[in-house]
């Protein structure tokens, strides 16, 4: 496990910014949170997926480039910094969580209710049943160390493809699969549309 180093601050970015005592201003927070990512030959499919449901039900949004696509598991919360006491809490949660290498699947496309840009995302049935049971263990042990003590909305894993303000029905897709192997802690840096992978803990059982 590699949490993020305080002394590389440069590449981490704003994450480390610091307060700025003498104006009173606050840093932007920017949001921590656990994802999987699919390897990249998934991700270039999943890319290719997007673009062809947004040419066949002639929508406007851009698809996500496929360095972005990701499954979020739980959201840990939005920092300035993340704190080194926050940082061990979050490493001796997992150090608690034992699940094998597992097989996700997503074979629907949909778009999720919203706003003006609505998610265009897919889903999965059967083929998410272990990634749900792999978010639940890790969102109890979370709860242990006090890291995720606020109320859990329900957990529908999806991956979001593109933004758009017209919807399409729901409807079946070829599946795409991968073999789960790690949990990635990410911070997104806010309104940069960038991710810093925090730290990694592979599978184990």
């Amino acid at each position: 496990m590699l949490i993020a180093d305080t002394d590389d601050r440069s590449r981490q970015g704003s994450l480390w910014a610091e307060r700025r005592q003498s104006t009173g201003s606050i840093p932007p927070a920017n949001t921590v949170f656990f994802a999987l990512y699919p390897d990249p030959y998934m991700a270039r499919r999943l890319e290719r997926v997007a673009w062809h449901l947004r040419h066949a039900h002639r929508l406007n949004g851009k698809p996500l480039a496929d360095r972005r696509l990701h499954v979020s598991l739980f959201n840990i919360g939005d920092y300035a910094r993340l704190t080194n006491h926050a940082a061990a809490a979050i490493g001796k949660a997992l150090a608690t969580v034992a699940m094998p290498p597992f097989v996700v699947a997503f074979d629907r496309a949909m778009s999720f209710k919203g706003g003006y840009k609505r998610p265009l995302v897919l889903v999965g049935d059967d083929g998410v049943a272990r990634l749900k049971l792999f978010q639940r263990e890790l969102v109890s042990a979370l709860d242990k160390t006090g890291i995720g003590r606020h109320k859990h909305r329900p957990y529908n894993p999806h991956i979001t493809l593109l933004y758009d303000e017209h919807r399409i029905p729901d409807q079946p897709v070829e599946a795409i699969s991968w073999i789960v192997r790690e949990v990635v802690l990410v911070c997104s840096l806010q309104g940069q549309g960038r991710h810093i992978m925090l730290a990694r803990w592979p599978l184990r059982g």
